[in-house]
């Protein structure tokens, strides 16, 4: 399960084009959600096994009684991700967002607590505005919000439409902190383990064989984000370049994360011990 088609799930649609789960004898089925809150959801009702999200909404889900664990990471960087305005509008930084709107995908999303992170940072008070994963670029656009947090695909054709322009680049101004990890269900891990072991190997052959092979990676990432070759170029720069070549995930990257998700009012948040399980990913 993913949130929305960015291209950060792209290595599990081209695992699945290219027979890199295959070869693990696994039949994946990569469904999209609106949301990581929404992919949560699939978990909690049995819908899906793995997903891919953020540590305080996985950790938070934990706390209640989901019986998960956060197994690996496909970014440990928020590498492109910004908080946004319009070209044309008179906002110039974080300050002149006090009482304003700020667009996210979903409370409790990796989109909401970076929000709160850099409302925080600004020492401001402003609105998060949930209104899904397909409305954060035109809500921006339109007005509804005065700014939104946006993600990479988006961001690069933000950037170079002109259409918006960056007042915080989180993937320079944040310590590493796991903006997407796997997450797997205990009755997976339980019942299967090879299964999520190959799972975790077969995303990261193919990630692997993204990062090598760029010209095939650009035109895959073109069709499946549905975006010009010049922002997929730039996709594959700064995205697909960026990602772990592993999933392996180090302890302090973890803190950093739940970190933002007491900034969420997360206050029973269990530690990074009870809710990761490191076995399945390891150094290539």
């Amino acid at each position: 399960g993913t949130a929305g088609r960015s291209d950060i799930t792209a290595p599990q649609a081209v695992g699945v084009e290219k027979g890199f789960f295959d070869k693990y004898g696994l039949d994946v089925k990569v469904t999209e959600y609106a949301s990581g809150s929404a992919a949560q959801e699939a978990v909690l009702g049995g819908s899906a096994d793995i997903i891919h999200y953020f540590p305080p909404g996985a950790a938070s889900a934990i706390a209640k009684g989901a019986k998960q664990k956060i197994i690996a990471t496909d970014q440990f960087r928020p590498t492109a991700w910004y908080i946004m305005t319009t070209a044309k509008s008179n906002i110039r930084s974080m300050k002149d967002l006090e009482g304003k709107k700020i667009a996210i995908t979903a409370k409790g999303s990796t989109t909401d607590y970076f929000t709160l992170w850099a409302i925080q940072n600004a020492k401001i008070k402003a609105e998060n505005l949930p209104v899904g994963f397909p409305a954060l670029y035109q809500s921006v656009l339109t007005g509804q919000a005065d700014a939104g947090v946006i993600p990479p695909p988006l961001s690069f054709q933000a950037l170079a439409t002109g259409e918006m322009r960056p007042l915080v680049d989180f993937g320079k101004e944040m310590p590493p902190n796991l903006p997407s990890v796997f997450v797997a269900s205990d009755d997976i891990i339980a019942k299967n383990p090879k299964a999520v072991e190959n799972y975790v190997k077969g995303f990261f052959d193919s990630l692997e064989y993204m990062k090598k092979n760029r010209d095939y990676t650009v035109d895959f990432l073109t069709k499946f984000s549905k975006q010009d070759k010049a922002i997929a170029e730039k996709s594959f720069e700064t995205t697909i370049m960026t990602m772990s070549d592993d999933g392996v995930i180090q302890k302090e990257w973890l803190d950093n994360s739940l970190a933002l998700g007491k900034l969420g009012g997360l206050t029973d948040l269990p530690a990074a011990d009870k809710i990761w399980d490191p076995k399945f990913a390891k150094k290539r």
